[in-house]
């Protein structure tokens, strides 16, 4: 470490004055003091200094204001819609990813709760050659002959559907009852997707905007190191001042010294 005085030096010494300028005194070679006087402050200084935040915790500062919070992005991502955590992370355009999955779907498992899907079986008279056809032709190879109940079509009538223009009673083979569709309540259905829905956009949100918190405050870790670092180089020789107060019983001293 080399070391800089710059000094002055004054006489205290009584007595008649020389004649002529007094001899000079190089300032690196004057001659250590036999009297230290004490330096008042030097202990206030220190304590003030010690007060000062050091870089670890000025880096430490910068980080906590810049950084973005990993909780509030993904608490956001499990509001409905999932895509809050995206904006917060400022990612606007990511956002509407999940919150169109959402939209879609709310609307479907809302429709089956509301009953839009619903289905309740029914139970139709089928013809071999015609398909549906009215419920009460099933019934009329079965209803007997009885002019007290006329007019009624029973099973001794033409049956105009049989090529062969035969009676009810002998194309009975050519009807069937049958069940259609089935009975669904989709309200339990709707709550399974809506439901679904919900977690799967939750886990989008949370993920991605998780992700990108990570990588936004990774870079600025590495960002704060990287200044603290080109700082550190810029001032690697450090400079320290102290004071020096002295009286060699001839002469005073006083002056600052440099020590780099």
């Amino acid at each position: 470490m080399r070391t800089v005085a710059a000094l002055a030096a004054f006489s205290l010494t009584t007595g008649p004055a020389l004649a002529g300028p007094p001899a000079s005194t190089d300032p690196t070679v004057a001659p250590e003091p036999g009297v230290l006087i004490a330096q008042a402050g030097i202990d206030a200084l220190d304590a003030d200094l010690a007060d000062e935040k050091t870089l670890v915790d000025l880096q430490r500062d910068e980080y906590d204001a810049e950084a973005w919070s990993m909780g509030a992005a993904i608490g956001l991502s499990m509001l409905p819609g999932a895509g809050w955590g995206l904006i917060y992370t400022d990612k606007s355009a990511q956002s509407t990813v999940p919150f169109l999955l959402s939209v879609v779907g709310y609307t479907i498992g809302g429709l089956y709760i509301w009953g839009l899907f619903d289905e309740e079986s029914e139970e139709i008279c089928q013809h071999v050659r015609d398909g549906r056809v009215g419920f009460a032709e099933c019934d009329y190879s079965s209803v007997p002959y009885d002019p007290t109940e006329e007019p009624r079509v029973d099973n001794l009538e033409v049956d105009t559907r049989d090529p062969a223009m035969r009676p009810y009673f002998q194309t009975a083979a050519d009807y069937e009852r049958v069940t259609r569709g089935e009975d669904f309540d989709g309200f339990t259905t709707g709550l399974i997707i809506i439901g679904s829905t919900y977690v799967l956009t939750t886990l989008i949100g949370a993920v991605w905007s998780g992700a990108t918190v990570y990588d936004h405050n990774d870079q600025l870790r590495k960002d704060i190191e990287a200044t603290a670092g080109r700082s550190t180089v810029a001032h690697e020789v450090p400079v320290t001042a102290r004071p020096i107060v002295g009286y060699t019983g001839e002469r005073g001293l006083f002056g600052l010294a440099l020590d780099f």
